[in-house]
């Protein structure tokens, strides 16, 4: 399909997802080492070479990066409504940028806070919920619901006038929304994407993790815990700016 870009006038990037997108493991390598890279002195570092913040540079907008560590999609929606309805409201013109997360991930309020729930492999959880996530972790109708998540996202942006972009942050996902695809069951959740969602203003196709996997680049280093360092988040930083714009021509 030959795609129409879409002329934007917006002023500052909302961007939202999970770990990948919070940018961890990045670490001010000027600070002693603690063992964590959650430690405040890591923010700004953090902050600046994260692919948001690259992005934001490089398409010269302000930034509100909405994401936490392990983030799950539940929490994306929720999130990404509340912050994109109180940018508007302060008078921005946001652009949103999503990177969906695992689809087996959900949150849960205690009372206080909301709890993500990231694996079935997640340390300090109560059994049932290990033998819930483990049960439903690889479920097809997961990607039902992301569906919904997607479809309420995108006419929420629709109606904010928030232009849009979304992708995957994990090929796992991406692959359960082409399977998708053959199964007739999840044929009317698929013209409401048709509808809603626009397809062709999106990047379902890949992922973070496809871009950086498909280099076969060497200087692609990841910490520990499997999150991209600080070339990896310039190749997506790169990445994001070439499809953006290939989809959108801002209006100043």
């Amino acid at each position: 399909m030959l795609m129409t870009k879409q002329d934007i006038s917006v002023d500052t990037l909302y961007v939202n997802g999970c770990s990948w997108t919070y940018g961890s493991e990045l670490v001010d390598p000027s600070v002693v080492p603690t063992g964590s890279h959650f430690q405040p002195a890591h923010d700004i570092w953090r902050q600046d070479h994260a692919w948001p913040g690259l992005l934001a540079n490089t398409l010269d907008l302000g930034l509100t990066n909405g994401s936490i560590c392990g983030g799950s999609n539940q929490r994306i929606l929720r999130t990404s409504l509340q912050d994109l309805a109180r940018l508007r409201n302060q008078g921005y013109k946001p652009m949103a940028v999503i990177a969906w997360s695992e689809i087996g991930r959900f949150e849960l309020n205690n009372g206080t806070v909301w709890e993500q729930f990231i694996s079935p492999n997640d340390s300090n959880r109560l059994p049932c919920i290990e033998e819930l996530m483990g049960k439903w972790w690889h479920d097809p109708a997961l990607i039902e619901n992301w569906c919904v998540q997607a479809v309420s996202l995108a006419s929420a942006c629709h109606q904010m006038n928030v232009p849009l972009f979304m992708t995957f942050a994990f090929d796992r996902t991406r692959y359960v929304f082409s399977d998708m695809m053959r199964h007739r069951r999840c044929a009317d959740l698929l013209s409401l994407i048709r509808e809603q969602v626009q397809p062709e203003q999106q990047c379902l196709n890949t992922s973070m993790q496809d871009v950086l996997l498909s280099l076969f680049d060497d200087k692609v280093k990841y910490g520990p815990g499997g999150h991209p360092l600080e070339y990896g988040h310039e190749i997506l930083a790169q990445w994001y700016r070439r499809e953006i714009y290939s989809r959108f021509t801002f209006i100043t």
